[in-house]
């Protein structure tokens, strides 16, 4: 923790994300050879088609997961007549983006952390005493609280857990770094307002109703990507959920903390350019 927020001190990106990313990228291709040594019986075409079958639907969910990280909604920003330095600027037209994704890959972090909870907890009762209610629970924890156990009723369970964590987290995460107050503030501050929406309270209350709708998109999306899409991909291509080292949760984190950090590294050199032509 104390690294990636020293990562994230420094303006380079989200540290813990970049240290998420960094281990995926590494065990990459140990994963990807011990999966293909699984499954591979030297029989020809067939021994590759699950992997060309995962393969393409990776590359699919790729370019999908490029194109809802970019989506905005574009709210029409108009800025008043003003005066300013002696001179007077007219009006001009713009616009608010509002990512569809606004959370990023957190909610997924979060919500994989609270999973894993019960697990970890369980493992601190391996050595009690065999014949105690905790030992039996903690055992039934391990071996039901699993998205691949054979219980099927506790299976769907868990996905629905899993699936709502997602979506709450994402809800919540953009609530806490998307301040409709303060975006309202400024906008009235700057002599700019939305048309048709008076400045203040009711600009405010008009960016949460759109954001609410907007984040609504971008949690299903997570939801889909962490919890549908690998059971989707295990039942086409044949390749078990567990072994699939480059799910849609690891293609979204690799995605995702990719084009933030570029974006975070094209501001920096912006405002170093800016920064030399002041001085």
């Amino acid at each position: 923790m104390w690294f990636g927020e020293l990562i994230t001190e420094y303006g380079i990106g989200n540290g813990v994300s970049l240290i998420i990313f960094a281990g995926i990228i590494g065990r990459g291709p140990q994963g990807v050879s011990a999966v293909f040594s699984a499954h591979s019986t030297g029989g020809g075409l067939a021994d590759y088609l699950p992997f060309i079958i995962f393969g393409g639907i990776a590359l699919v969910m790729t370019a999908v997961i490029i194109e809802v990280q970019q989506a905005v909604r574009k709210i029409p920003i108009q800025s008043a007549q003003r005066v300013t330095g002696g001179r007077e600027i007219g009006r001009r037209a713009s616009f608010l983006p509002l990512r569809v994704n606004h959370a990023g890959v957190i909610p997924i972090i979060f919500a994989i952390s609270v999973m894993f909870l019960p697990t970890i907890i369980s493992n601190y009762f391996q050595g009690a005493p065999p014949d105690t209610w905790y030992y039996k629970a903690a055992a039934w924890i391990r071996g039901n609280f699993t998205p691949d156990t054979a219980n099927l009723p506790m299976a769907i369970t868990y996905n629905a857990l899993y699936f709502a964590f997602t979506f709450a987290f994402t809800y919540f995460y953009t609530a806490i770094t998307f301040e409709v107050t303060e975006v309202a503030d400024n906008l009235k501050r700057y002599s700019s307002f939305i048309p048709g929406i008076r400045p203040g309270r009711p600009t405010a209350d008009y960016l949460a109703a759109v954001m609410n709708r907007v984040t609504f998109a971008g949690a299903c999306f997570l939801g889909f990507i962490t919890v549908i899409l690998p059971i989707a991909t295990a039942k086409i291509s044949g390749i078990p959920h567990q072994q699939m080292y480059l799910g849609g949760t690891a293609i979204l984190i690799v995605v995702g903390v990719a084009l933030d950090t570029m974006k975070q590294l094209q501001t920096q050199l912006v405002m170093r350019q800016y920064r030399g032509f002041i001085r």
